[in-house]
């Protein structure tokens, strides 16, 4: 599995109303590109009570050289850079994917990070995002958990998509972003590992 995402902040006074309609009407572009697993089409909204105004798609493929493509212009980011500029993406690779049983859509996406300390077991670290990634998706409201690591900087990502608000203190017991899924591409979940 290969993540990837691009935070786009917009200005306060933006018409988030823009970034709904973009997703509303090509979100489903998406919803058969081979190699993608998912790409959740996240937002911020200051008039929601977030921090500030973004449009923030993430991604988790199965398939890098899809993922490529995508981003070399020969995809769908042509058109983010087209209309947004091109942002910075970030990478991961992943660590482990757990879908629950809910097939309601989810709403909701939770996004925490925090470092690796030097000396800490990689192989540890693995085995403990597999058990989170098990322990969250048992709980009501959770659509999907997983986790990934930036190898650049050695940070453990977590992110969970949930089908109602669930407090973010509850899903990883510390501060997380929190962002509200306008639309879910998943063609191809079950590939997800």
């Amino acid at each position: 599995m290969f993540a990837m995402h691009y935070d786009i902040r917009l200005p306060r006074d933006y018409d988030m109303h823009l970034v709904r309609e973009r997703v509303a009407t090509r979100g489903h572009l998406l919803d058969e590109l081979p190699g993608l697993g998912i790409k959740a089409y996240l937002a911020r909204d200051v008039t929601a009570g977030a921090p500030c105004n973004s449009y923030s798609p993430l991604y988790l493929w199965h398939d890098t050289g899809a993922a490529s493509t995508f981003l070399w212009g020969r995809g769908g980011f042509a058109g983010i850079v087209r209309d947004f500029g091109r942002p910075p993406v970030r990478t991961w690779l992943g660590g482990s994917f757990r879908r629950s049983g809910d097939p309601s859509a989810p709403r909701h996406a939770t996004v925490s990070t925090a470092p690796l300390a030097v000396g800490t077991s990689l192989e540890d670290t693995a085995a403990r995002s597999e058990a989170w990634c098990e322990t969250t998706t048992a709980r009501p409201g959770v659509h999907s958990a997983a986790s990934l690591i930036d190898t650049s900087t050695w940070t453990l990502t977590q992110l969970v998509l949930t089908t109602t608000r669930v407090p973010a203190q509850d899903l990883h017991g510390g501060a997380a972003e929190e962002f509200e899924v306008l639309h879910l591409s998943a063609p191809g979940i079950g590939a997800l590992r």
